[in-house]
């Protein structure tokens, strides 16, 4: 009996990082190199950079041992990316931009004296 409830504590205190290896350095981070893939950093600038942030901030988590929190970040840095590269898809498809600044699209800047 001792044995089995040793086996039993040693297999519930691994869930966390084993669910941590599943959810953020596979799933989360499959999603954001497809939305990388479908240039979500031009076509769904927010999502994209969401995205990102949360998984670093799960890897940040992880870091410290704080499983729980990390996979969280996981499950949002996923639902980010897989939103931004369908967004990305669909602008990029129907030639609609952002809208966020490039050096394409930026504003002239005035002419030399002007005041802002």
């Amino acid at each position: 009996m001792r044995v089995l409830c040793l086996g039993f504590l040693l297999s519930a205190a691994g869930c966390g990082p084993v669910e941590y290896l599943s959810q953020v350095t596979q799933k989360a981070a499959m999603a954001v190199e497809e939305a990388k893939a479908a240039d979500a950093e031009r076509y769904a600038p927010y999502e994209w950079y969401a995205a990102t942030s949360y998984i670093h901030k799960a890897r940040r988590e992880a870091a410290v041992a704080d499983f729980e929190a990390a996979i969280e970040f996981g499950r949002k840095a996923e639902l980010l990316a897989k939103k931004g590269r369908q967004l990305a898809l669909e602008r990029a498809a129907g030639g609609i931009d952002s809208g966020a600044p490039t050096i394409e699209n930026a504003p002239p800047l005035p002419a030399a004296g002007t005041q802002w």
